[in-house]
């Protein structure tokens, strides 16, 4: 049943279950009424039920709600969690952490209801971190978008101003121009960058005087950068700010350092060949064999480079390596391939799977 008919026979059976189980002269009082978002737009009540009109798919992932043309789809769900003055309930029957993406307006609806005050008080306490107006501007700017933005982020000895996460990935923004970044201190900045970038980091840089000239312009190098490498709005999806990497790449760094890469010793050898991370590219499963990535050579590296060094939640890690090989959702024989392929991985003492997560050894 397509989306729409399924809309118009939920209404349906709503109000005649309503009519069934409550006297029509007690529904007219208390202005009870069942319907789409449309039909309570200007209106509201002091208790709204939200059905999501949608139950758990047989496996994998369901078809993602997303924003829509001219955001028309956000505009309903808009309408439908802010008519409640009181309390808005939100009734669903599958589980919005296996079934539904992270960009999936359910889920960040879902996360909402969960607890409706994580987001802002994730947001002040990155706020809060911000050495700069200007960053707080950018920062602001990422958010009201959607991004779920990190500030003052250490990596070893250094700290980048924002960092935006989403979908396992993360992308650096560096800030110039203020009194933390002068432009005095450019080369060194670029410096600390070539150090970050040989340990996989991506960055994209903001110039005050730009931003401070025509901010939305200037943010777009920014919002290109997000859709290039995939990483999706997902602000909602706060995580435990515990689980921060504080000191990930200490180790990483020391090497580096030992070698003459930190700023203020030599700098980076431009003939020298570059330490590039292992690139994650897109290799399909052949459809009548998911077994068939080898587990040495390009499949094993593409695992590793995948986890990045950390810890990771196991069934979040499989969508991960899934949408890494080119296959649109986790079905059963997807998941059974890459399981066999982890548990080969294991079993050869190269990573571990435990407790809910996967970590390379």
């Amino acid at each position: 049943m397509d989306p729409s008919r399924r809309l118009r026979w939920h209404r349906t059976t709503s109000r005649s279950l309503l009519h069934q189980e409550i006297d029509g002269v007690e529904i007219a009082n208390r202005r009870i009424q069942a319907g789409i978002p449309g039909e309570f737009q200007g209106d509201e009540r002091d208790i709204i039920f939200l059905s999501l009109v949608d139950g758990p798919p047989r496996e994998g992932l369901l078809r993602a709600v997303r924003e829509g043309a001219f955001e028309l789809i956000k505009k309903r769900y808009n309408v439908a969690a802010s008519r409640a003055r009181d309390q808005l309930w939100v009734v669903h029957s599958f589980d919005p952490e296996h079934h539904l993406a992270p960009d999936d307006i359910r889920f960040r609806l879902l996360q909402h209801v969960r607890n409706p005050l994580a987001y802002l008080r994730a947001n002040a306490r990155e706020v809060g971190r911000t050495e700069s107006p200007f960053e707080r501007e950018v920062l602001q700017r990422l958010t009201d978008a959607g991004f779920r933005v990190r500030s003052q982020w250490p990596v070893g000895y250094y700290r980048i101003d924002l960092v935006v996460e989403g979908a396992g990935l993360r992308l650096a923004v560096e800030c110039d121009g203020d009194r933390y970044h002068p432009i005095e201190n450019l080369a060194e900045d670029m410096d600390r960058q070539a150090v970050l970038e040989r340990l996989g980091w991506r960055f994209v840089r903001i110039r005050g005087s730009a931003f401070y000239r025509d901010a939305e312009l200037a943010m777009r190098p920014v919002f290109d950068r997000l859709r290039e490498l995939g990483i999706p709005p997902e602000a909602n999806r706060v995580r435990d700010p515990a689980a921060r990497p504080e000191n990930a790449t200490v180790d990483e760094l020391d090497a580096l350092i030992e070698q003459g890469n930190a700023p203020g010793h030599n700098p980076l050898d431009p003939q020298a060949a570059p330490i590039e991370p292992v690139p994650a590219e897109p290799h399909p499963l052949p459809a009548d064999d998911p077994t068939a990535m080898p587990v040495e050579g390009t499949g094993h590296r593409q695992v590793m480079a995948l986890l990045g060094g950390r810890s990771a939640p196991y069934e979040q890690f499989l969508r991960e390596l899934a949408r890494a090989r080119g296959c649109q959702r986790l079905g059963r024989k997807v998941r059974e391939g890459l399981e066999a392929e982890l548990a080969l991985l294991a079993g050869q003492g190269r990573l571990e799977i435990r407790d809910g997560e996967i970590r390379p050894l």
